[in-house]
């Protein structure tokens, strides 16, 4: 019964699940105690957030990360429409610069450097002259650097 018909795929595996919250210790004698109120949830009440020793080491852990990752750059006439959409949005500084969001230990001015470094050399007016767009995105670029070493 061959109907030229092949036979289906199998279906995509899942997505990969997000890792699991850092592991909540037992309350130390005498130690903080942290007040829990029915149907309020407040930024920071898991007894993770409150313990400096396990915030160090998910900051550095995510430092580390952060020191592998590099800088993907597209075509150049892809990032410029990406950087400056011709729908009248603003991409966030962050998004500019290929940095994401502000995470514990975020990013720092070594990051925003090398982002920077990286998108200008590839973005520059004088490189693609063909791109009207070129001067604007460079211009938002240099902006989105600046705005995000005001924060640090």
């Amino acid at each position: 019964a061959s109907g030229g018909h092949a036979p289906p795929a199998p279906p995509a595996p899942p997505p990969p699940a997000a890792p699991p919250p850092p592991p909540v210790p037992p309350p130390e004698p005498g130690g903080l105690q942290l007040l829990k109120l029915e149907h309020i949830e407040a930024c920071g009440d898991e007894a993770w957030f409150a313990d400096d020793s396990l915030r160090r080491a998910l900051r550095e852990s995510v430092i580390a990360a952060h020191a592998e990752q590099k800088i993907l750059v597209g075509a150049p006439a892809d990032e410029i429409r990406r950087i400056c959409p011709s729908d009248g949005r603003v991409l966030g500084a962050g998004g500019v610069l290929r940095l994401g969001g502000a995470h514990i230990g975020g990013y720092g001015e070594a990051d925003i450097s090398y982002a920077y470094r990286q998108l200008s050399r590839a973005l520059h007016p004088d490189k693609n002259p063909d791109v009207p767009e070129a001067p604007d995105a460079f211009k938002r670029l240099q902006e989105a650097a600046d705005e995000l070493r005001q924060g640090l």
